[in-house]
């Protein structure tokens, strides 16, 4: 096992490019590379503050005839020089086929924190905290006193976890505890490992959460909750309150402290979602941004200076044997506050099965773009589709944008 485990740590450093210059492309505004670990999965990925790294959470899998071998690592790649330029081991053991602690070993949620000084990631049930520079484990938090998975079960699961911008702190939303009917969100110090905050939400289904969100001071959070339908609740952590929003939302993000932009779910026969701007503390509609054939949907992202605005704008169709077939995946981009078109993303290889988006991650300075495909993306259709040659495997996107270099100071037209 020891002998396996420092093989693939070597094999990850020595033997992965990562890129692949004929899969590289580009358009007008926009270029492209593919990133891969062979023989590993990534989960989850974060960018730096500075904008010189890109973190990366993967788990390898060695499997036996009754049981498997895993190591869940954190990789750093260098954006300048387009390398590998860490990669250590967080956890790994050998597990049984069926253990119920198969549903925490694989990394999820990874942040960096504001000075970019650590990596805070939920793998293996706790919360690990990491030097970012040596990818050393420094503390942990525990949650215990939840029980996640319990007997394999999803009764109480952590469905987002967010590092705050301005303070060592990190939200964890936890649903399905303290019943299956509810959701806890809990705020815990990063240098103590302390809970500083919680608060139960109650709904009369069961709850999943789709996206949560820090305010740029770090005194609200915004929760998308789809619980039979879809609702956006903005927690005010100075006041312990929390307003209810009537919006359509799938996914959500502060554009400042009083307003927050949202895109809906997909709609086959609407076809015409938007980008709509809330303001937090009278819940009424202030803005729209439409325009695309396919609506604007699923996944919204902003940029840390709130200048650059990322849209998925991605087309579906309707099948009758899944009820809906993903056609293309592309992005768009706008800067803000103008809402000028920066430009729209070629189509995105490989296509996740029936009507699920790529998770996008936009850089702080608003110039880097990653497309991350859950384990599940069908890679061996989009070859025969696209009538490639090569085997396509599980990989990310990467797009590097070219920003205006002068923004336009005109607000977005109301309603358009």
């Amino acid at each position: 096992m020891k002998r396996f485990l420092q093989l693939m740590s070597l094999w990850c450093l020595c033997a992965c490019p990562g890129v692949s210059l004929a899969d590289a492309s580009q358009n007008n505004r926009m270029t492209s590379y593919s990133l891969a670990i062979p023989g590993s999965t990534i989960q989850t990925v974060a960018f730096s503050p500075d904008n010189r790294f890109l973190a990366a959470g993967h788990t390898k899998f060695k499997g036996g005839d009754h049981q498997y071998d895993f190591a869940t690592s954190i990789a750093i790649w260098d954006l300048a020089s387009r390398n590998w330029v860490a990669d250590k081991i967080v956890d790994s053991t050998t597990l049984r086929y069926g253990s119920p602690r198969h549903r925490t070993i694989e990394p999820e949620f990874l942040n960096y924190t504001s000075d970019g000084k650590r990596l805070v990631v939920f793998q293996g049930g706790v919360i690990r905290i990491l030097d970012s520079a040596t990818l050393a484990e420094e503390s942990h938090i525990d949650l215990d006193d939840v029980p996640l998975y319990a007997n394999a079960s999803e009764s109480a699961v952590v469905r987002d976890l967010k590092v705050s911008p301005v303070e060592n702190k990190v939200a964890v939303v936890i649903a399905g505890y303290p019943t299956k009917h509810s959701e806890l969100l809990r705020i815990y110090d990063l240098i103590t490992s302390r809970k500083t905050f919680e608060r139960t939400i109650e709904a009369h289904v069961g709850l999943s959460v789709a996206n949560m969100s820090f305010s740029p001071t770090g005194n609200k959070i915004a929760i998308v909750i789809r619980d039979g339908g879809l609702e956006l609740f903005v927690m005010d952590l100075e006041s312990s309150t929390m307003k209810a929003i009537k919006a359509d939302a799938w996914s959500a993000a502060f554009v400042d402290d009083i307003q927050l932009v949202t895109v809906q779910a997909w709609s086959t026969w609407l076809n015409r979602g938007k980008l709509r701007f809330y303001n937090v503390n009278s819940g009424k509609l202030v803005r729209e941004i439409g325009g695309t054939p396919a609506g604007i949907h699923h996944r919204v992202e902003i940029s840390g200076d709130k200048k650059i605005l990322l849209g998925y704008i991605g087309k579906h169709k309707s099948v009758w044997d899944y009820g809906m077939e993903v056609v293309n995946q592309r992005f768009r981009i706008w800067e803000l506050p103008s809402a000028r078109v920066v430009a729209d993303s070629e189509d995105i290889l490989p296509l996740s099965p029936v009507d699920e988006a790529p998770n996008f991650r936009l850089s702080s300075d608003g110039k880097t773009v990653v497309a991350l495909w859950s384990g599940d993306a069908d890679y061996e259709s989009m070859r025969k589709r696209r009538g490639l040659s090569r085997t396509l495997t599980q990989e990310l996107r990467v797009f590097e944008i070219k920003r205006p270099e002068t923004f336009a100071e005109s607000p977005i037209p109301k309603k358009n």
